[in-house]
C-alpha cells in the first residue's frame, strides 16, 4: 500500500501520458521513474517522482488509515513545449481523480482524491557551450488515500 508505486502504475497505463514519453530500449520501456533521479541512460521527455510528505490522520484511539500525501512529479524535456505537454497530460489524468483503487499487488491504494496543488516551470541551463538547456515542469500533487492500520 505505497502511493508512489500506485501512481507509477496509473501513469504507466495512461496512454495520453506514455505516448509523449521517450522510449528507452536500454531500460526496457518508457522514461517514467519511481525515483527522484533518472538513470544517465534516460531519454527525454521523462518523468521522475518522489513522495515529499505523508500526514496520517489520527483520532483518540489511533490511526484512521487516512493519509494526506504529497508527491512531487518532475517532467523534463529538451523543449519547453514538450515538458508542458507531458505535464498537462498528467494533470488531466490525475487532477480530481477520486474514489478508485490504483496500483497492483501489494502496491494497491484506495484513493479518496488527487489534486494538483502547485506547479511551476524550471530551466536547467547548459553545463557548457555545446550543451542544451533542460526544461522542467515541477508539479506537487496532494493525494488523499487509505492505508492499512494493521
Amino acid at each position: 500500500m505505497r502511493i508512489k508505486p500506485a501512481l507509477f502504475d496509473k501513469l504507466s497505463k495512461t496512454h495520453a501520458v506514455t505516448s509523449l514519453l521517450g522510449d528507452n530500449a536500454t531500460l526496457g520501456g518508457k522514461d517514467l521513474y519511481l525515483e527522484a533521479l533518472a538513470p544517465e541512460s534516460a531519454t527525454y521527455p521523462r518523468i521522475t517522482m518522489e513522495v515529499t510528505q505523508r500526514d496520517r490522520v489520527r483520532h483518540m484511539t489511533g490511526s484512521t488509515g487516512l493519509v494526506e500525501g504529497r508527491v512531487g512529479i518532475i517532467v523534463s524535456a529538451t523543449v519547453s513545449l514538450g515538458a508542458d505537454a507531458v505535464a498537462d497530460a498528467i494533470r488531466l489524468a490525475l487532477d480530481s481523480y477520486q474514489g478508485a483503487t490504483i496500483g497492483s499487488g501489494d502496491d494497491t491504494v484506495t484513493v479518496s482524491t488527487i489534486y494538483v496543488d502547485t506547479d511551476f516551470d524550471n530551466t536547467l541551463g547548459p553545463v557548457d557551450a555545446s550543451g542544451s538547456a533542460i526544461y522542467q515542469r515541477v508539479m506537487e500533487l496532494v493525494v488523499w488515500y487509505r492505508e492499512s492500520t494493521t
